[in-house]
């Protein structure tokens, strides 16, 4: 069974600030899954958080967070993360939630054949805010790390992501790779991508890249002729266009609560959070 956390703020106009610290000793194995939500408060919040992971030698760890704050609640989080030798980590980093939301994502690859698969999800509506900026800092030869965030967003929601592959002159033979993916849903929906690259060593492999589009009216006409509302034919473009992700996601729960939000949030409108 994973470990689990859901930090929930009850009223309005407080703060919360937790701090998460994990060390994983030689060979361990950890799945840890978290929640910050909240209702939809008429008045604001705060959130400032902070988390830091250490695997050690042949440690393995699988962590997903959800970012589920109410609308007027405004969020920062930091997530850090440092594998020595063989280590391996999958995370994956989901916003639906918050006024503005802010995230750094920092992957310290320090040993030996270390590897890291990053993946972030984010759904913004109305006049959301969410930012991501991550880190691969390659130090170790041999090193992996492969990142994949994707979003979706409608009305005026505005989403940043701003990533860096960095890698050392110590990390020969290392491969990075980083996708940015963002699909806009009509109104003045908006998606920066800035995607960067740090190279100090000669015998690498690094990849980066982004798209952002709109979702193709062809595509939705063939759905509604074959008989699909206009509604279902969106949410299958929408499901589609994160299957590539969802397909990396072996938790079936977490697949489902995607899903759902994905439908609750920018199929169906809901209230916008």
């Amino acid at each position: 069974m994973p470990l689990r956390s859901v930090y929930w703020m009850t009223r309005p106009e407080v703060g919360a600030f937790p701090h998460t610290l994990v060390i994983l000793g030689r060979g361990a194995q950890v799945t840890y899954l978290e929640e910050f939500a909240s209702p939809n408060f008429e008045a604001g919040g705060f959130s400032s958080s902070a988390h830091e992971f250490f695997l050690q030698e042949g440690a393995q760890l699988r962590y997903v967070t959800i970012q589920n704050w109410g609308r007027t609640v405004w969020h920062f989080g930091t997530e850090r993360m440092r594998l020595e030798r063989d280590a391996k980590l999958n995370s994956l980093v989901i916003g639906v939630g918050g006024r503005l939301a802010r995230s750094e994502i920092e992957c310290y690859l320090e040993g030996v054949g270390a590897e890291s698969e990053m993946l972030g999800l984010y759904l913004g509506a109305d006049r959301q805010h969410l930012a991501f900026h991550t880190l691969q800092r390659h130090l170790a030869r041999h090193t992996i790390s492969d990142l994949l965030y994707k979003g979706a967003l409608r009305d005026r929601a505005h989403a940043l992501y701003m990533g860096l592959i960095q890698v050392l002159p110590s990390a020969q033979q290392s491969d990075a790779y980083q996708a940015n993916r963002n699909l806009l849903l009509g109104g003045r929906a908006r998606a920066d991508s800035i995607p960067m690259l740090e190279i100090e060593a000669n015998d690498v492999r690094c990849t980066h890249g982004s798209t952002t589009g709109k979702v193709d009216e062809d595509q939705l006409f063939y759905l509604m002729s074959r008989g699909l509302s206009r509604a279902e034919a969106t949410a299958t473009i929408i499901e589609g266009f994160f299957e590539p992700l969802l397909a990396r996601i072996p938790l079936d729960q977490v697949r489902a609560r995607i899903t759902g939000f994905i439908r609750e949030k920018l199929v169906y409108g809901g209230e916008g959070r």
